[in-house]
């Protein structure tokens, strides 16, 4: 069983790109956008679970 570490592989242009992909329900163009977006959330997960975490931790 291997382990993937978690790689940013896409662009911010392509992260935003996606999203636009997704909202305007582009079928065609649905899943490949997903896996752009779902790859940035697992990149940025830690990031993201921390922030409410320490903002908290402030007051």
């Amino acid at each position: 069983m291997s382990i993937e570490k978690n790689i940013q592989k896409h662009s911010k242009g392509e992260v935003n790109r996606a999203g636009i992909k997704l909202l305007e329900k582009n079928e065609s163009e649905y899943a490949a956008a997903k896996v752009i977006l779902d790859n940035w959330r697992a990149y940025h997960i830690t990031p993201l679970n921390g922030f409410p975490r320490k903002r908290s931790e402030k007051n």
